[in-house]
């Protein structure tokens, strides 16, 4: 089902936004959204119009269900001075999922399809005007502003410099501070739509005693968005941002460089650590000693080798990573028994974030990481990898059981990935093929060796064009499927499968040796999502529908790409640079 896309100019940006909020009289911030309200209710169509619906990662948790879904639907009602819309469901993309009828869904999560029931629509007006609200919502309006109580004029005040800001995020940054700037908006955007929740959630129970956690946790939230806001502000500043852009992100230069992260512990241990770095790297390769992950991602050459005392290690690294890492205390314990290795009692290096993030790491280019534990309790995606070839060796990846939306590993289209003897256990997702958003086109391979995913909702999840090869793994207690695969060859919308073997005979890229265990409702589900037959609201009849994977999935990086599919020119349309909270 394809859907309406523009290609704006930051000038053609710059003035839609003007045109909206010049009104020859001052409009303070806590009046923008209602100007906006007001252009929505001119030019978007009141009712009757179909769209494709991105449920956003905050709902997703609400509602328990995998992220990212999709789902069509028409427009039964928009609700112009709340710019939602009242979205009444046609079809799921996954039909395992199940939801109510109808939901209130705000307009910015909406994408119109080309293709409407009703011809008389202004559907090209609709899908424009929902295009210029997306991108001022998700690119210029902050999750403050709305708090401001100055009688000034926003658009004078903050439009064109915050237009030129985000643009500068892709031409004029470095790419540390560029991925440090987005990923802090994205958080922001999170935290205000959870905030809102919260709210709304607090203000429907009458008994505050049963809602402390909840209060808790809005508290907490208000102090890490206060936090965020006078960071961001500061970064808005060109004169103070090219002050502290080279302090805070010193350019990395490239080497090899090896460097040994030791954690504070007695003589005999440090020794022991060195004995190891000195039988994995020579006598002849330069080498630094450093007491801080942190510093050494920072400092160390984009080609450098990392090796890791045992002990944890938080890191907040949000820039682009082609460091080996290895960790110095050799995986001695047989896979079946780190399934329940207490993070308190191991021995072997931890990664961590140091407090709640969208990505651990993300890697680009060839990197392998070994004997390392990966703790992404705190991250809703673990590892993101852009391209290249990454290695795991004896690495566990440990998720957030409570989430409905965590990911160990997401790599593109262009990243070839491998893990052997890890272990993947309480993620949403073990493992998440996807399409970058780029124009680059390539083929995922995923290979996994003597490793298990367990305790997931879908073990690997993979988009057509990917290839897995399984060598005696595991995949276990699965309760939505042990893999999800897509591919437009098959003759129905949906193809069940127990086994590998199966999938070979209907030329799945599927192969190899895998055990499934207790996966449900099946081990390998295929969907066809070229031509899907999906089940139509309550009559129970079907319909094609047509290509349903119409949505690229650069959001799941949360980071947000440096470019995210669009060219870097500096009049280049913008509009995707924030694609989600």
């Amino acid at each position: 089902m394809e859907v309406f896309q523009f290609d704006k100019s930051m000038m053609d940006r710059l003035e839609e936004a003007q045109n909206v909020l010049s009104c020859n009289k001052v409009i303070p911030a806590s009046r923008v959204v209602e100007e906006w309200s007001y252009n929505v209710e001119l030019l978007i169509e009141p009712a009757g119009w179909q769209a494709i619906w991105k449920i956003s990662r905050v709902i997703c948790e609400e509602l328990k269900i995998q992220y990212p879904t999709t789902v069509y639907g028409t427009v039964t009602n928009v609700l112009f001075k709340e710019m939602k819309a009242i979205f009444s469901i046609i079809a799921i993309q996954d039909d395992d999922i199940h939801l109510p009828e109808e939901h209130e869904v705000p307009l910015i999560d909406l994408w119109p399809t080309k293709v409407q029931e009703n011809p008389a629509i202004n559907i090209e007006a609709t899908a424009n005007c929902v295009d210029m609200v997306r991108f001022f919502f998700k690119n210029l309006w902050m999750p403050w502003d709305a708090d401001n109580d100055e009688d000034i004029d926003w658009a004078t005040k903050c439009l064109e410099s915050r237009m030129r800001f985000c643009y500068d995020l892709k031409a004029d940054m470095s790419p540390a501070l560029a991925s440090y700037i987005r990923a802090l908006i994205v958080e922001a955007q999170y935290i205000q739509r959870r905030r809102e929740y919260l709210e709304l959630d607090i203000s429907d129970d009458e008994d505050m005693n049963e809602n402390k956690a909840e209060i808790t946790d809005l508290m907490s939230l208000h102090v890490r968005l206060a936090t965020i806001k006078h960071e961001i502000k500061m970064w808005e500043n060109p004169k103070l941002r090219k002050v502290f852009e080279p302090i805070r992100f010193p350019p990395r230069q490239p080497g090899s460089i090896s460097v040994v992260v030791e954690r504070t512990a007695v003589l005999p241990k440090h020794i022991r650590d060195l004995q190891r770095a000195h039988e994995i790297i020579g006598d002849e390769k330069t080498t630094e000693l450093s007491s801080s992950l942190q510093e050494c991602l920072m400092n160390c050459g984009t080609a450098g080798h990392i090796y890791l005392a045992g002990g944890l290690h938080s890191i907040k690294f949000l820039e682009n990573l082609n460091n080996s890492i290895v960790g110095l205390v050799p995986c001695d314990n047989s896979i079946d028994l780190r399934l329940n290795e207490n993070l308190a009692d191991t021995k072997q290096p931890v990664i961590a974030a140091k407090e709640f993030e969208n990505i651990l790491l993300t890697l680009t280019g060839d990197v392998k990481i070994n004997n390392v534990i990966l703790d992404c309790r705190k991250v809703r995606t673990g590892i993101l990898i852009r391209d290249g070839s990454v290695r795991f060796e004896n690495c566990t990846f440990i998720g957030d059981k409570s989430s409905a939306t965590s990911t160990a590993i997401v790599m593109f289209e262009t990243a070839n990935v491998s893990c052997d003897n890890c272990v993947i256990k309480d993620f949403a997702t073990g493992i998440a093929m996807r399409e970058s958003g780029t124009t680059t086109s390539g083929s995922s391979s995923l290979i996994l060796t003597n490793s298990i995913i367990t305790n997931s909702t879908t073990g690997i999840d993979c988009n057509e064009g990917s290839c897995i090869r399984f060598k005696g793994s595991k995949i276990i207690n699965s309760t939505h499927y042990g893999v999800i695969a897509s591919c437009g060859k098959i003759a129905t919308d949906k193809l069940l499968l127990s086994d590998i073997l199966e999938a070979k005979q209907h030329n799945i890229p599927i192969n190899g040796e895998c055990q499934f265990t207790n996966c449900t409702p099946n081990n390998i589900v295929v969907f066809n999502r070229n031509d899907m037959c999906l089940l139509k609201n309550a009559a129970s009849k079907t319909e094609v529908i047509g290509d349903f994977n119409v949505i690229d999935y650069s959001s799941e990086m949360e980071d947000c790409n440096q470019t995210n599919g669009i060219d870097t020119s500096a009049e280049q349309d913008c509009s995707v640079i924030v694609v989600d909270d």
